[in-house]
């Protein structure tokens, strides 16, 4: 989901938001055009194949290096074209050209094409040329992709090369002919990145038709398709993957065991240093050991050890509600009855510890203590996932059956990952799922859902949960069908907008709102009457457009969790910062503390978060537990973006940044004149900031201004606070005008909210908007009425800026 304030608005939904993630970016066009190629996608395609040409006509090549002096411009034009598609094999005449000192214009010409072919320039126009024929997709993209890999100037434009394949490679499901072919390809990194780019789009079946590379003669090869598919959760990877580890270069070794070490979690071990024969060898070995110990059903007995039969979870339950009983002996009797259960009561009496009565919550911490005392009986997350891996005989069932026994949100968000990778057996659903649609417990009849309504074959069996007497249960149905392209579960969505709880509402209503877009009806779910009449307006707004809307399917690891993230730049009885995730239910779920004035934050992956730490220079990617594992010195850094390639995007206050994974400088952007209050890297590739007079820019990639005006606010004075959001809209904070405004692109104020003393302001994917505010410690939700829908206050913690995922 991520983020108001420098990025990529979640889009999971709509096709015309969809596109705008791919749609020809303003930079990349810039880029090409300079190079007087053309942006459509004919017209790339024969860029790219007239680059991959190995010989030339040399006395052609000549006519148009004598064209370039040509005194009609249509001529020098195309001739320069031609020139820069023809890539190396014109580089010698060239050459030539450019001493040419009796020619001065023509040297001129043929340096500034010389500059398209050789070098960064390059790169960044093939680079751009990919990113755009990806967005336009014409025919015979794949196979000039394909045909000009080899040939890429840099690893990095190979790996833009990649993406674009990624984007392109299947039509209505099916993949691309041209890349099942390259996977058989006689050049090995056409395999490779073919093999790789089937594992990323396709499905389990489609998978299969790659792992005959984990046997292919070249190193590099089997390496790109073993980690391909082990991050597919294909088993089969693993011990290729690991019997690589004493052959592969450092950086490949590294990314290895960065994959295998994340897999690993808690469970991690360790390996050997340094790069001898025998080390690498030893680094193998405790690999090896590592994987040999989750084999047959030792991972399985650890779950069902943790798991509560329907009987004992009767049993616990009558217990549990003997705790709130008034005699002493009653209550001992009911603590000693949950202790002798054991660990698998935990969930159970963690909830009753924080919801429940005074008198039932120090009873059932008591317990909790017993049952601890002996030491930790918490599995990690990673038990979950190796399940997920292996897929032992009988997972499903016993997955399914310890989900309500799932001890912590950490484990529960696991299983909502893994869940999935155990629903079909051989194409088809497992009956433990089926079964479970159908379970008296809530959480499986929600968990088999969202399973299985990704499918299109089994949706029929979840729609009957669109009728659950449980409102939960009816609601996460809806959005797992949804989700997987099924309209008839909206207007399901649509009632639940005034039936049930206010988070059920909320839920729903987010879903609806990606999917209306900026045609998303005016309502509000403040209250009651108004919860009915924003039901009503969205009924109309569906029976308008059902015909036109297309649901695109999401994957359940982009399911939105109802976290807020809250960055703490100053905490009173510290001097120091704090980034702070908190659940649901407003508890923390996890912090990160001792950090010198942070100022940005973003959640990567599921166990990962991006810092700036202003007074620290430094932007960092740490674990949940705090653990820096990539930093990079930036002085004074206060925005920070992890992009889709795997680079971090950084905001100084004069300075744009973007850095790839090794630390190096991607793009450079200065502005010396400028002070930023706010920056942002737009959805459309072009970058926009606030200045320290009120002055919003925005540049391209080149650093040429496209737009200019100075922000409007209130004259009231006192502190400003400045977000730009990806569509290039600004929010602002005004402190001491106690109010929140919105700002559009071109200058005008199109919305306004009242809030006391707001610090910065974001914007969440369903249209709300949060608002920090250090003074009165709280974060508060707005709707687009501008009513107050949620709020947190924490006396210990001060929020700077806060975010929703």
């Amino acid at each position: 989901m991520r983020r108001v304030f420098l990025a990529a608005f979640l889009v999971l939904v709509l096709p015309a938001l969809a596109c705008a993630q791919t749609t020809e970016t303003t930079g990349d066009a810039d880029v090409v055009k300079a190079a007087r190629i053309g942006t459509g996608g004919p017209a790339l395609v024969e860029f790219f194949k007239n680059r991959t040409q190995r010989t030339a006509d040399p006395d052609k090549l000549r006519e148009l290096i004598e064209q370039l002096n040509d005194k009609t411009p249509e001529v020098r034009d195309k001739a320069y074209t031609r020139l820069v598609s023809s890539g190396m094999v014109a580089v010698p005449l060239l050459r030539q050209a450019a001493n040419n000192v009796d020619d001065n214009e023509a040297a001129t010409r043929a340096r500034d094409i010389l500059k398209y072919i050789e070098g960064d320039e390059a790169a960044t126009l093939c680079s751009a040329a990919a990113r755009l024929l990806a967005a336009a997709n014409p025919d015979g993209a794949v196979d000039a992709l394909l045909g000009f890999l080899p040939y890429a100037e840099t690893e990095k434009v190979a790996q833009q090369i990649e993406e674009s394949l990624v984007a392109v490679a299947t039509a209505k499901g099916k993949l691309h002919p041209d890349l099942i072919k390259a996977v058989k390809d006689e050049v090995p990194l056409r395999r490779a990145i073919a093999a790789d780019v089937i594992c990323q789009v396709g499905d389990a079946e489609q998978r299969q038709s790659v792992k005959a590379l984990l046997k292919d003669p070249r190193i590099s090869v089997r390496f790109r398709v073993a980690l391909g598919l082990a991050k597919r959760s294909e088993a089969d990877a693993i011990p290729v993957l690991i019997d690589l580890m004493s052959d592969l270069s450092p950086e490949q070794r590294t990314r290895g065991e960065e994959f295998l070490t994340e897999l690993a979690g808690d469970w991690n071990v360790t390996v050997p240093g340094g790069n001898s024969p025998f080390e690498r060898k030893m680094r193998r070995e405790v690999w090896r050991a590592w994987w040999k110990a989750s084999e047959g059903t030792t991972l399985l007995d650890e779950f069902r050890k943790r798991t509560l039969t329907g009987a004992e979870r009767e049993k616990a339950l009558e217990l549990i509600k003997d705790l709130s009983k008034e005699t002493t002996k009653d209550r001992d009797r009911a603590a000693a009855g949950l202790v002798e259960l054991g660990a698998k009561v935990l969930p159970l009496l963690r909830k009753v510890e924080s919801d429940g009565a005074a008198q039932a919550a120090a009873a059932a911490r008591r317990c909790v203590e017993a049952i601890e005392k002996d030491g930790p009986t918490k599995l990690p997350t990673t038990a979950a996932r190796l399940v997920a891996l292996r897929k032992p005989e009988g997972a499903a069932e016993v997955m399914l059956a310890y989900l309500p026994s799932a001890d912590g949100d950490d484990m529960i968000e696991a299983l909502q990952e893994v869940l999935p990778e155990l629903a079909f057996k051989d194409g088809k659903p497992d009956p433990a799922f089926i079964k479970a649609l159908a379970d008296p417990v809530q959480a499986r009849r929600i968990a088999a859902a969202e399973a299985l309504a990704a499918s299109s074959a089994a949706q029929e069996k979840v729609r009957k949960l669109l009728e659950d007497k449980d409102l939960e249960v009816r609601l996460k149905a809806a959005l797992a069908l949804a989700g997987g392209g099924d309209k008839e579960a909206v207007p399901t969505l649509i009632e639940l907008l005034a039936d049930g709880p206010a988070d059920n509402a909320w839920q729903a209503e987010d879903y609806l709102a990606r999917l209306a877009g900026d045609k998303r009806p005016e309502v509000s779910l403040a209250d009651d009457a108004a919860r009915k009449k924003a039901r009503d307006a969205w009924s109309k707004w569906w029976k308008d457009n059902s015909e036109k809307v297309v649901l695109a399917r999401r994957e359940a690891a982009k399911r939105m969790l109802g976290y807020t993230l809250v960055v703490e730049q100053y905490n009173n009885f510290t001097g120091l910062g704090r980034v702070v995730e908190l659940g649901p239910d407003n508890k923390t779920r996890w912090e990160v503390g001792q950090l010198q004035a942070p100022m940005d934050a973003q959640i990567i992956g599921h166990d990962r978060v991006l810092i700036s730490e202003q007074n620290m220079n430094r932007v960092s990617e740490r674990d949940f537990k705090g653990n820096i594992k990539w930093s990079k010195t930036i002085s004074q850094p206060f925005a920070c973006e992890r992009l889709k390639n795997g680079n971090t995007f950084v905001a100084r206050r004069n300075q744009f940044l973007e850095i790839d994974r090794d630390g190096k400088e991607v793009l450079n952007l200065q502005r010396n004149s400028d002070y930023f209050m706010a920056a942002a890297r737009l959805r459309d590739g072009t970058f926009a900031f606030v200045n320290n007079n009120y002055q919003y820019v925005r540049i391209d990639r080149t650093g040429k201004e496209l737009k200019s005006f100075r922000v409007p606010f209130d004259p009231i004075g006192g502190s400003l606070y400045f977000s730009v959001l990806p569509n290039g809209h600004v929010l602002l904070g005004q402190y001491s005008a106690n109010k929140v405004t919105e700002v559009d692109r071109e200058g005008k104020q199109i919305w306004e909210a009242k809030v006391q003393w707001p610090n910065m302001v974001t914007r969440t994917p369903n249209g709300n908007t949060l608002v920090a505010s250090t003074n009165t410690m709280k974060v508060i939700e707005l709707d687009r009425g501008g009513k107050t829908v949620r709020e947190f206050r924490d006396q210990n913690l001060r929020p700077y800026i806060a975010y929703r995922r």
